[in-house]
C-alpha cells in the first residue's frame, strides 16, 4: 500500500499488520518499471494536482497485461472524465462501472484482489465456491465480519455512505425473507446493523 499521509499509513498498519506500506507521492512512485500486475487507486486520482500524471505512473509500474483499477467521483465528472484520463495515460479502459451499491464496491475490491484479513478471504472463498456475491456479503454481515467501518476502509468510501449502503442491503434482505412487516434498525458498535424489533400490525412504533 502507498499513501502520502503518515497518519493514513499508521491506520493502515493497525489494520493489515505486516503488509508492505510506503510513504510516497502517487505522482512519483518509488518503484521500477514493470514491477506490478495490479494497481488499485481508490479515491486517489481526484485528489491529485495532476491525475493524469498519477495514471501514467501507474502505467509505468504495471507489467505488460497488468490491470489498473481506479475510481473517480461522480460529482467530479464520473466515468466520462476517468475514461479520458485513462486513454491519455496509455491505459485501455476495459470496463467502466457505475458504483452505487455495496455489491458494486465489494465486487471492485474482489476483482482487484485488494482485500485483507480472514473475513475478506472467507468472502472470496464463498464467491469462488459459487455463492452469489450478494449472498456472500449478507452472510458476512450476519457474522459481524463486514461492517460499515471495514467497508469504508476497504473501498475508500465515506463511513456514512458505507453505513447507508449496508442498511439498505440488510433491509432488502429482510423484506425478501419476511415480506413487508414494519421494522426498525439499531446501529451497534463499528457501524454494524441489527434488527431492533418487528412490529405487529397495530403496534405503536414508540
Amino acid at each position: 500500500g502507498l499513501d502520502s499521509s503518515r497518519e493514513m499509513l499508521r491506520r493502515a498498519r493497525e489494520r493489515v499488520g505486516n503488509a508492505s506500506l510506503v510513504l510516497a507521492d502517487a505522482e512519483a512512485l518509488p518503484f521500477r518499471d514493470c514491477c506490478f500486475t495490479v494497481a488499485f487507486m481508490v479515491t486517489v486520482l481526484h485528489n491529485l494536482p495532476s491525475p493524469g500524471v498519477g495514471l501514467r505512473e501507474a502505467w509505468r509500474v504495471l507489467k505488460p497485461g497488468g490491470r489498473c483499477f481506479a475510481t473517480w467521483l461522480k460529482k467530479a465528472g464520473g466515468g466520462f472524465k476517468l475514461k479520458g484520463l485513462l486513454l491519455e495515460a496509455g491505459l485501455r479502459p476495459v470496463e467502466l462501472l457505475d458504483l452505487d451499491g455495496v455489491e458494486d464496491l465489494v465486487s471492485l475490491a474482489l476483482k482487484a484482489e485488494a482485500v485483507e484479513g480472514r473475513a475478506y478471504l472467507r468472502l472470496i472463498r464463498n464467491v469462488r465456491r459459487g455463492l452469489e456475491l450478494r449472498s456472500a456479503i449478507i452472510k458476512a454481515l450476519k457474522r459481524g465480519e463486514l461492517t460499515a467501518k471495514s467497508l469504508a476502509e476497504l473501498v475508500g468510501v465515506s463511513y456514512a455512505s458505507a453505513l447507508r449502503q449496508l442498511r439498505n442491503l440488510e433491509r432488502e434482505e429482510v423484506v425478501e425473507r419476511l415480506g413487508r412487516p414494519p421494522f426498525r434498525w439499531r446501529v451497534t458498535g463499528k457501524g454494524q446493523l441489527s434488527l431492533l424489533d418487528y412490529l405487529q400490525p397495530g403496534t405503536s412504533r414508540g
